[in-house]
């Protein structure tokens, strides 16, 4: 077990454990990680069996910090970690840190060292048939996707649309929290952009009268769909707009061996929407710890 700098990670063998895992997260990936956290560090055990990503701040303090873009990091490998394996990593991250935020994959059910928080996501197998999977939608959905219909809303894909889901994105209700800045927004850019360039992102428009009204981007490496951003103008609310994408996306992918990872909630309006297509609620956790003095551990969480 080594603490390395990201320019002593080999790219190829870290995408190769983190594809080959057994709770694969797009978050792992040594492009998501450039993209939101470029001077991210690593714990390593021998030849890349098992890596854990520390995304790395230096001011005012060196800390762990998770990313607002990565829900989950964590240990990953393609056999299964036991939990000395994890204390150890651990007892060395404090020694290193004075302070560490991290949010485990499902690998991480316990730790000895630290309390844990739970946070809820919502997952949907794929793997049905399309009607199948529409039959579990609840009665909200299907209302909706029937006042999608009779509003003429148009779902296409269109890759290069990006820009425009995240400027709705900042126009919307969701951009008054004051922690979203231009630099969130270039992170979801530059994020994308990184999984497009190597055919690993959609993105799935909204039209009424060809104007667009509400998008997603999605990324779909390792086994997984990510719902990784989306967004929708009041248009899109009055017509079931974003609705119509999403189920359209399950049409897309139905009858594939894939997850559609919803990306949330611990907000109970947001996870009973994406609920609401069929989704089961998945645990991970959060552990952290601040040893940082007076107004510092006030200051940094």
């Amino acid at each position: 077990m080594r603490l390395v700098s990201r320019a002593d990670i080999d790219d190829l063998k870290w995408n190769q454990v983190i594809l080959n895992a057994t709770c694969f997260r797009h978050y792992g990936l040594t492009y998501f990680l450039d993209a939101c956290a470029p001077n991210w560090e690593a714990i390593i055990w021998g030849d890349y069996e098992i890596v854990w990503p520390l995304p790395v701040k230096s001011f005012p303090v060196k800390r762990v910090f998770q990313p607002l873009l990565a829900q989950q990091l964590g240990p990953f490998s393609a056999s299964v970690i036991d939990s000395k394996t994890i204390d150890d990593a651990l007892a060395l991250i404090q020694t290193r840190f004075k302070s560490v935020n991290v949010k485990f994959n499902e690998t991480v059910n316990e730790l000895s060292l630290l309390p844990l928080t739970n946070h809820l996501n919502v997952e949907l197998s794929l793997s049905s048939d399309y009607e199948t999977l529409r039959q579990a939608y609840n009665r909200n959905v299907k209302s909706n996707l029937k006042k999608a219909e009779k509003s003429n809303v148009l779902v296409k894909r269109n890759d290069d649309a990006f820009a425009f889901v995240i400027e709705a994105f900042k126009k919307g209700e969701r951009a008054e929290n004051t922690i979203l800045n231009g630099a969130f927004y270039q992170d979801v850019s530059n994020i994308y952009r990184a999984f497009l360039k190597r055919g690993e992102a959609e993105c799935y428009i909204a039209l009424i009268n060809e104007q667009p009204v509400a998008g997603q981007l999605i990324l779909t490496s390792g086994g997984r769909i990510l719902n990784f951003f989306t967004a929708s103008t009041s248009a899109a609310r009055s017509t079931g707009a974003m609705h119509a994408i999403i189920d359209f996306v399950i049409q897309q992918f139905s009858t594939k061996a894939l997850a559609l990872d919803f990306e949330g909630s611990n907000d109970e309006s947001l996870r009973f929407f994406y609920q609401s297509f069929g989704g089961t609620e998945k645990v991970y956790l959060q552990a952290q710890f601040n040893t940082l003095i007076w107004p510092l551990n006030k200051l940094i969480k």
